[in-house]
């Protein structure tokens, strides 16, 4: 059970400044009622040592993990836990409260920035192929949830649906740390190598190519369609979770012995998710664009050298008006908040693309609201917020009673039930394949991203070292050689050349991360709102989430690192 803020059990009032003034200061610096303030007392040396490791192990834990097994997110979720109340209890509980809140807002901050990353023209080009993988990666894990924790586990069939929509998001930031990783671990490899062929100059230094070119790979038809199907399964999960709390009311109600309209309390976030996603388009085309649009393109000249608010400044402005709006919509309306979140992020991205537009070649073109977020909010949200929010997800983890066996074995037979979920995504690739490349040759793989470069002095000696990037040490005359052509792949069948990008693509969508723990979360509800998971049934929602994101980014980084090639050709290329 979390822990209540110490502030919720303080009434408002005389009372209230009085513990305040008891607790922080041992003398009230006046006896007068009409005196409010709060004193200013420099943190004790254990509190403030406590607060920075804490700090700066959030950072360090994440950037080693993600460095080895692309597991940043299980690191400070575990070292929410180790400070937190589960396990060392070294926080005290109002930091906890505190930590959640500020998490919460990185929360939103990540939504945002989702929204803001997302090209509605990428989004469209393959949406029927990304809605098909999306509906499967979504109603099959909920199927398999309901039939589990129904069928073999004697929990309700709304516990079931609740873990389900937990388990049916996908963490699209994880997987695309993967890449990041993978591309970074890549070019560290490589400057390595040329550091040594400087340094040993009497000395052949082969450097073969890498076996794919991130930068394209990122913009290929296969990582296009993973980022349409991620993003669809991310805004149905969001609107599904808001139908968790209702149904959660209407079964307290329903047990009590109250009757409620059970049909208005479904209908009404479905609905109210539903108008938002077809009034925000309607409104961003023909009223907001326009206004910008317009905003923009009167520029009025200011003789200063520097003017002040910033074009960068008024973006940010915007961006902070417009994720208050859409969350206070969102939240009238009985939507989800995150969901308002990233709809505000679409639409702002949506309105900012007339910037680039309308910009003429002589004029600097200015930066884009994605640019300006990572730019001015990106170091407070990636150093500080998000990690405070993986911490308090650490907080609410009951670490000890994970460790059960009855937990154990259920957790992990349901982890491995939602990645076939997740892996089934795949299986639309290969249909698609089937389909429409049927006699269709095959394009080669990729070209590497940079010749093989040979450097020999004087003769060939006994000495050599290979790998991928070859290294070996000779005595001959200095030449450059250019690598043979890559051989044209053919596969047999359309169907074998589609299992490389299907099976990737599965895999890519394992990872839950961080929505899934917020609806799981969400179904286990408050000390103060009952919710549709039990101790137990969130217990195996937690070792589910937390399998698949460790082992979903580590399988398809393992693809990628080595099956590159395969992966990227053909009409997925």
């Amino acid at each position: 059970m979390l822990k209540t803020s110490a502030f919720q059990h303080n009434s408002v009032g005389k009372t209230e400044m009085e513990s305040l003034f008891h607790v922080f200061s041992s003398s009230s610096p006046s006896s007068d009622s009409s005196f409010r303030a709060f004193p200013y007392e420099h943190p004790t040396t254990v509190h403030l040592l406590t607060l920075l490791s804490l700090l700066y192990l959030l950072i360090a834990v994440a950037t080693v993990a993600d460095r080895f097994i692309y597991g940043g997110i299980i690191a400070q979720i575990s070292l929410g836990m180790i400070y937190g109340s589960p396990l060392a209890n070294i926080l005290p509980v109002e930091w906890e409260a505190t930590f959640s809140a500020l998490g919460f807002i990185g929360l939103i901050g990540i939504v945002f920035e989702g929204g803001l990353g997302t090209d509605p023209a990428v989004l469209f080009s393959n949406l029927i192929l990304s809605t098909v993988a999306a509906s499967v990666g979504v109603i099959l894990p909920i199927a398999l949830s309901m039939g589990l924790f129904y069928g073999a586990f004697g929990y309700t069939p709304l516990a079931g649906f609740a873990a389900g929509v937990a388990l049916s998001t996908t963490s699209l930031g994880t997987t695309l740390m993967t890449l990041t990783s993978l591309n970074k671990s890549q070019n560290d490899a490589r400057a390595s190598r040329e550091i040594l062929r400087e340094k040993t100059m009497e000395s052949t230094v082969t450097i073969a190519p890498p076996l794919i070119d991130f930068e394209n790979f990122r913009s290929s038809r296969i990582v296009t369609v993973l980022i349409g199907t991620a993003m669809i399964d991310d805004v149905i999960g969001l609107v599904l979770a808001s139908l968790i709390p209702a149904l959660a009311i209407q079964q307290a109600a329903t047990e009590g012995g109250s009757n409620s309209n059970m049909t208005w309390t479904i209908i009404r976030p479905l609905l109210s998710s539903f108008l938002l996603s077809v009034i925000t388009p309607i409104v961003a085309r023909f009223v907001l664009r326009p206004l910008y649009r317009r905003a923009v393109s009167s520029k009025h000249v200011s003789r200063r050298k520097v003017p002040f608010p910033t074009p960068d400044h008024m973006k940010l402005c915007i961006m902070i008006l417009f994720v208050y709006a859409f969350i206070g919509i969102a939240y009238y309306t009985g939507s989800s908040l995150l969901f308002g979140a990233y709809l505000a992020g679409i639409t702002v991205a949506y309105m900012g693309r007339t910037d680039s537009e309308d910009s003429s070649d002589a004029e600097p073109k200015s930066a884009t609201f994605e640019e300006v977020f990572k730019k001015l909010v990106g170091p407070v949200q990636h150093s500080l917020l998000v990690p405070l929010f993986f911490a308090s997800i650490g907080h609410a983890i009951p670490f000890t009673s994970l460790w059960r066996p009855a937990i154990m074995w259920k957790g992990v037979l349901y982890a491995i039930l939602m990645t076939v979920g997740k892996v089934a995504t795949g299986i639309p690739v290969t249909c698609y394949s089937i389909l429409f490349s049927g006699g269709r040759k095959p394009k080669s793989p990729a070209p590497a991203l940079e010749p093989e470069v040979q450097i020999e002095e004087g003769e060939p000696s006994s000495s050599t070292v290979e790998d991928r990037g070859r290294v070996s040490f000779s005595r001959s005359p200095t030449k450059v050689e250019q690598p043979p052509s890559h051989p044209e792949v053919l596969p047999r069948s359309p169907f074998r050349a589609s299992l490389y990008p299907a099976f990737f693509m599965g895999t890519a969508m394992v990872a839950r991360g961080e929505i899934g723990l917020l609806i799981a979360q969400i179904g286990r509800g408050s000390s103060t709102v009952h919710g549709l998971l039990n101790d137990d049934a969130y217990l195996l929602c937690i070792w589910a989430i937390l399998l698949c994101t460790l082992v979903g980014p580590i399988t398809a980084g393992w693809m990628l690192n080595r099956y590159g090639p395969k992966i990227n050709q053909g009409i997925w290329s």
